[in-house]
């Protein structure tokens, strides 16, 4: 099947009849109720299919091909994306300020989760002192990339051990706007702040595929696949 991006699947009556039908096929295998399916398109069913939803783009994204790894030119670990050894390989310029729905729009046309429409991130606990110290200024940022599946916690403790902190969600604005051409290599995550969709824990990230630059969420209660890069910054 041809990729298809967000706008023509929401405009494809095929789409949505071969979906139904490819649901419906499968309640009837496992023998449910329809019942359990029709609450999906409820209120009460938002949070299942906030799940199943995230489910599917991690299936679909664990079938994208893997960006080749590089190696650096004199022995040493493979490269992962950048030096985390105080060597910054990128510096921005960061507001500490969040951005209107419409301004994210703007920056990213391709797509912007439009569960970002009158969000607010918050610093998580250990970039709480970080946020408050700060002015708009110059930042430099590394990348860590854990080259395997991990958890968030597995890639802070990762953070921790490089005396590094997690990027907050206006430095990933500022770098997705000096670095654009990044994103079309791999993901890339601000782990520093997060919000609450449907009750849960969501943090910002960098996606592109055919359609262009988007800026989406990933729920914090699922793992983070190989290729993805997680933003930092020095403490």
């Amino acid at each position: 099947m041809a990729k298809r991006n967000v706008s023509e699947i929401e405009t494809g009556a095929g789409f949505f009849m071969g979906f139904v039908c490819a649901t419906m096929d499968v309640v009837r295998e496992k023998a449910y109720p329809f019942a359990a399916i029709y609450r999906l398109a409820t209120a009460g069913g938002r949070t299942t299919l906030v799940k199943i939803v995230d489910l599917a783009y991690a299936d679909w994204q664990a079938e994208q091909p893997k960006p080749v790894e590089q190696q650096p030119q004199q022995g040493g670990h493979p490269y992962r994306g950048g030096p985390t050894n105080g060597n910054s390989p990128f510096s921005a310029q960061v507001v500490y300020a969040q951005p209107e729905f419409e301004e994210l729009k703007r920056r990213f046309p391709a797509y912007v989760n439009p569960d970002y429409k009158g969000k607010r991130f918050d610093p998580i606990e250990r970039c709480k002192t970080a946020s408050m110290a700060i002015g708009d200024r110059e930042v430099a940022f590394e990348y860590v990339h854990m080259g395997r599946d991990a958890s968030t916690d597995e890639v802070l403790a990762e953070m921790d051990r490089k005396v590094l902190r997690p990027a907050l969600y206006e430095e990933l604005l500022g770098f997705a706007e000096k670095y654009p051409d990044e994103q079309r290599k791999y993901p890339i995550v601000a782990l520093g702040s997060e919000t609450y969709v449907s009750g849960n824990r969501h943090v910002a990230y960098l996606w592109h595929d055919v359609a262009g630059r988007y800026l989406v969420l990933h729920w914090l209660g699922r793992y983070w696949f190989d290729d993805y890069r997680f933003l930092a910054v020095r403490k």
